[in-house]
């Protein structure tokens, strides 16, 4: 007989955060706000929506914008493209 040693609870899936929307129109000197959504699925399949707060928001590329963690605010500094960097916090 083979016993299951794994926990009782486990997450099988999340949790995920994703922006919400997937990329950002922001012009310089312009200011555009941060928004993420998050999914979870439990170890008995439930399904559960959330939001994400971010814990600290960053951007690959500070001459195109700089990011704002307090406020979730893009900030434009100069033309061309970046990638936003975000460790979130996610609430169900």
């Amino acid at each position: 007989m083979k016993t299951n040693t794994s926990p009782v609870w486990r997450p099988e899936n999340g949790p995920n955060a994703y922006f919400n929307p997937n990329a950002y129109p922001l012009y310089v000197d312009g200011i555009a706000a941060v928004g993420a959504d998050g999914t979870y699925w439990d170890c008995y399949y439930n399904y559960y929506r959330g939001s994400a707060s971010f814990n600290s928001l960053s951007t690959l590329n500070t001459g195109v914008a700089t990011a704002n963690s307090g406020t979730s605010e893009l900030q434009g500094v100069g033309a061309g493209d970046t990638d936003v960097v975000g460790e979130y916090q996610f609430v169900y």
